[in-house]
Order: C-alpha cells, then structure tokens, then sequence
C-alpha cells in the first residue's frame, strides 16, 4: 500500500463504530525501533492479531511494516 491508501484505510476503520484494537501493548522499544502487538476486531466481525515493527528516527515513526494473522471466531 501506498501512504494514500494506508490514509484511506485507516480513516474508513476509525469511521466505523464496528472497528475496535483491543490489548495493544509495546513488546520492545529502543531509539530506533518499536515493536507492538494488537488485536483487530474489523467491521464484518473478523478479528487479527497484528504484529508491528516501525522504524523510529528522532523519536517519530518512518515506516511500518506489519504481519497479521486471523483470530478464528469465539
């Protein structure tokens, strides 16, 4: 995705009432990296476990990449 699409995506999940992150938490973090884990509850009722590591340069995210695994339903 490009940054324009990733924009989009986020705004269109954090317009709806249906999308949720729930247990976000910092595994490790240092100057330049950050890794977070998450869970993703999705509008259609489908929920990931997501998986971050951003690149951090003065203290600011410069890139993210993510890897995200599907939750089966409860």
């Amino acid at each position: 995705m490009n940054k324009a699409e990733m924009q989009e995506l986020r705004l269109t999940h954090l317009n709806s009432d249906a999308f949720k992150v729930d247990a976000r938490r910092c595994l490790y973090e240092n100057d330049d990296v950050m890794v977070m884990h998450q869970i993703m509850t999705f509008p259609n009722g489908s929920k990931e476990a997501l998986m971050m590591v951003n690149m951090l340069k003065a203290g600011k995210i410069v890139s993210t990449e993510t890897g995200a695994t599907p939750l089966p339903d409860a």
